[in-house]
């Protein structure tokens, strides 16, 4: 058996045997946990591949949380519409980010990312009529499926660590596949890479939308985790430590 069958297979035992041997508080810290573990892959896609080190993938994660419970709790639209409305729009923003940063440096790219997530966190405060500024918009709640309250912590887990477990490999597939060695090449050689005919601006605009897809899910957990969207998930202390 191959050593990363093993470790997969061990993180999906460490996952249900802390399932069943912690409380309820140690359960629910575990989901922000993994929620912020989704939110760091997302930073990681461009510092890992590109050596870009971006400070806006907590505002493309709370603008998705922002859609969810503009949609959801403000709105009542159906969940099959929601989360899907939530995800786009947060790659939408990555990719209006990305026209706007992808030519930068990496110091450059730093602080654009650091100057528009700012932008967007004074907007949630500023805009009330949408955001509801610093009170926020409560009342966010996950469904009942097939008899199974998705806003239990114990529930709520077993469907994070699902979605978490196989992002993580999905992105563990993408850093092996042509395209993921194509942004490794660009980090150790943009020149030579850009003289062989690659599409290199292309490349790192295509990992930050796809960098925001991930931030943008991680933000649909965390609105439904918390219970309510304000703009403290969007705050530059948040993107630091994520960082």
């Amino acid at each position: 058996m191959k050593r990363e069958t093993l470790v997969i297979l061990g993180v999906v035992a460490g996952l249900l045997v802390w399932l069943l041997v912690a409380g309820d508080y140690a359960v629910s810290r575990t989901n922000r946990a993994m929620i912020y573990a989704l939110m760091a892959l997302s930073f990681s896609v461009l510092a890992g591949r590109l050596g870009w080190f971006s400070l806006c993938q907590t505002t493309l994660a709370g603008v998705s949380g922002y859609v969810v419970a503009i949609l959801g709790a403000q709105h009542g639209l159906p969940y099959a519409v929601v989360i899907p409305a939530a995800i786009l729009t947060s790659m939408l923003f990555a990719v209006v980010f990305g026209v706007l940063t992808v030519r930068a440096r990496a110091v450059s790219f730093l602080m654009l990312t650091l100057a528009l997530g700012q932008m967007v966190w004074a907007l949630s405060f500023q805009w009330v009529g949408l955001t509801g500024g610093y009170n926020g918009i409560s009342g966010v709640r996950l469904p009942m499926v097939l008899g199974f309250n998705l806003n239990d912590p114990r529930v709520f887990y077993v469907l994070l660590a699902t979605c978490t477990v196989l992002i993580f490999l999905a992105v563990h597939r993408f850093y092996n596949s042509r395209f993921g060695l194509l942004l490794l090449g660009i980090q150790e050689n943009e020149q030579r890479m850009r003289a062989l005919g690659h599409p290199v601006y292309l490349a790192r605009f295509a990992a930050f939308v796809l960098a925001g897809a991930i931030a943008g899910v991680a933000g649909v957990f965390l609105v439904y985790d918390m219970g309510i969207m304000s703009p403290s998930p969007l705050s530059l202390n948040q993107a630091v430590l994520v960082l």
